[in-house]
């Protein structure tokens, strides 16, 4: 079984494999261990949640691409939706 929210998948952490097998043996579920079925690596349903946790919160935080902004022009006008949006004028001297 897979471990997945949204587009983040847990990884095992020896093998970054994403395949795990149940091996409960009680019905507690925070308390499960599971084997990654590409190494046989344990982690248990917590450690997999929380990896998931924390690789969300570094997706979030990371910066966003760099933008190119335009050139800059003298006459430059943007129109947003009910909106005009002027540069300002330099003072003549």
């Amino acid at each position: 079984m897979e471990f997945k929210v949204g587009q983040i998948t847990a990884q095992c952490a020896g093998c970054a494999g994403t395949i795990f097998e149940d091996e409960r043996a009680d019905g507690g579920r925070m308390h499960s261990k599971f084997r990654c079925v590409r190494c046989g690596m344990h982690a248990s349903y917590s450690e997999l949640i929380m990896q998931i946790g924390s690789s969300s919160r570094r997706t979030r935080h990371a910066p966003a691409a760099p933008t190119a902004l335009p050139a800059p022009s003298e006459a430059f006008v943007a129109t947003i939706p009910g909106f005009i949006a002027l540069a300002p004028r330099t003072p003549k001297g």
